[in-house]
């Protein structure tokens, strides 16, 4: 699966300018704030993170 770096960057931004948690989001996409704010910062990659980042774009139309 490819890099989803533009991806995180992207989320990223939409969350910030919508002011939306990390903790609200782990809890609409069933992970903790913690795991999902390593996604978002790239702390977490591979397969899985990478998902959840396409889910997120998709959800919210970024």
């Amino acid at each position: 699966m490819p890099e989803a770096s533009r991806g995180r960057e992207l989320v990223k931004e939409y969350l910030e300018k919508n002011k939306i948690s990390n903790e609200s989001m782990g809890k609409m996409f069933g992970v903790s704030k913690q795991y999902f704010g390593d996604v978002i910062e790239g702390r977490k990659k591979g397969k899985k993170p990478n998902e959840l980042i396409l889910k997120v774009i998709q959800e919210f139309g970024i």
